[in-house]
């Protein structure tokens, strides 16, 4: 707990009175909370003033409360108040029961193709806002994206946020270590293509897996990570799943390119060319370890088998939703194959559903 004694629900504070945590981390705590003064529900940053960098937070609270956005999560107020002795700092937003991105992975770890891509183009949106206010989020992840009522992405968390304008540079506050931009690695400045750099990341997380990079920084060492940050090899070909279809891929590869001004230059510039992509299916992973395929109107999935000798099977399968009835693809299906072979076929089929080919 970071409260000693700890808080907890019913728990008078201020003019709140504490539901349940939502949230932690070095600052504090977050907590749903009754605003008892405006008879409404609030999501409550909750800071130890002793401990955190206070007058950071306050310019957060500044920052949040100019976010008039559908896409951005609104700040609107903070308070200073007592507990036990303790000094505490409040910071009172908007609260989305949906929860951040993270509460929506499948058993694979990531999200189907056609439910990440309209709420990475909303991301955008709320950066589109943000960058015309002189400001750089500095803090795009998966954890920072909300889930509204109607599906919408929404950002938030401007705790290391930075003023800046345009393409100057600006030196940061802090960083997050998995988003790091080379430039920040460089030359310890960032500027607006930065946070083009972290939503290109973030994407690339969600459709391809949540712990990706984690699993590489942990196997690299901050110092081989932040080396293969600056080569522009932290992300290789062999780390997309096997359905992401070719153009989706040069849009993270440009979002994430070593050079700042080789990425798209506005948010709005790289959110055109998402919506300007039109994918019939996706794949999801099911917690019974198997991949499944949708369209409108199929469900997709494959067997794959050794057959012995270092061959193997791969069938295809295609189900319609309506009469349930399940046939065998023949013609996508690959007999006594090398494994070369059927991951080639695989690939294949998988593209083919995404694609509608």
């Amino acid at each position: 707990m970071y409260f000693n004694p700890p808080l907890t629900p019913n728990e008078q504070l201020y003019k709140f009175t504490l539901i349940n945590r939502i949230g932690t981390g070095n600052f504090g705590e977050i907590w749903l909370a009754q605003d008892e003064s405006i008879n409404r529900q609030v999501a409550v940053k909750i800071l130890d003033a002793s401990q955190a960098a206070i007058d950071e937070h306050i310019q957060e609270a500044h920052r949040g409360n100019l976010m008039d956005h559908a896409n951005l999560v609104k700040i609107h107020y903070a308070d200073a108040t007592t507990r036990k002795g303790t000094n505490l700092f409040l910071i009172a937003m908007d609260y989305q029961p949906n929860g951040s991105l993270i509460q929506g992975l499948n058993a694979g770890n990531f999200m189907p193709i056609k439910t990440v891509l309209p709420i990475i183009s909303d991301v955008l949106r709320g950066l589109e806002f943000l960058h015309e206010q002189d400001l750089y989020h500095n803090d795009i992840k998966p954890k920072n994206i909300l889930l509204g009522n109607n599906g919408e992405g929404i950002l938030t968390d401007y705790g290391i946020s930075v003023a800046g304008a345009g393409q100057a540079y600006v030196t940061p506050t802090g960083a997050y270590k998995l988003h790091t931009a080379p430039e920040l690695i460089a030359n310890n400045h960032i500027n607006g293509q930065t946070d083009i750099y972290q939503v290109g990341l973030t994407m690339f997380r969600l459709l391809n897996g949540i712990g990706k990079l984690r699993d590489k920084l942990n196997s690299l060492g901050e110092a081989g990570y932040y080396q293969k940050v600056e080569s522009g090899n932290l992300i290789q070909p062999k780390d997309y799943l096997p359905f992401i279809p070719r153009n989706l891929k040069s849009i993270i590869t440009k979002a994430t390119h070593v050079d700042p001004t080789q990425r798209f230059q506005t948010p709005l510039e790289m959110r055109r060319r998402l919506e300007g992509l039109n994918y019939v299916g996706d794949w999801t992973y099911t917690p019974n370890g198997n991949y499944m395929g949708h369209c409108v109107a199929n469900e997709y999935r494959f067997e794959e088998s050794r057959v012995g000798n270092g061959t193997y099977n791969f069938t295809a399968f295609k189900k319609n939703k309506s009469s349930q009835n399940e046939r065998r693809m023949g013609v996508l299906c690959k007999q006594r194959a090398t494994k070369q072979e059927v991951e080639k076929a695989k690939r294949d089929f998988m593209q083919k559903i995404v694609m509608g080919s």
